[in-house]
């Protein structure tokens, strides 16, 4: 599939040279794969956080596209009440 889209050169320029990449289509790769692994992680109903390299200091991602995927437990959970809530 073929994507176009105006992405502002500095700004990509930045991702570019932050990552050591060579291409813009470089980071939009990388960039895929890391929101296809949250989307992943989503689903398992799992949360994306971020913390210091000793664990501390942990920030939660707040990405509302992310925060709206519904995991499988939530979809067991609605789909059979009663044996989410008895075990």
């Amino acid at each position: 599939m073929e994507l176009r889209a105006q992405i502002d050169d500095v700004f990509m320029s930045q991702l570019i040279s932050g990552l050591g990449l060579r291409r813009a289509v470089d980071v939009v790769r990388e960039a895929l794969t890391l929101l296809n692994w949250a989307l992943e992680e989503r689903k398992r109903g799992r949360v994306i956080l971020s913390a210091d390299v000793d664990g501390g200091n942990v920030s939660r991602l707040a990405m509302p596209i992310l925060e709206a995927v519904r995991s499988s437990n939530d979809t067991e959970r609605r789909l059979n009440p009663a044996r989410a809530t008895s075990g």
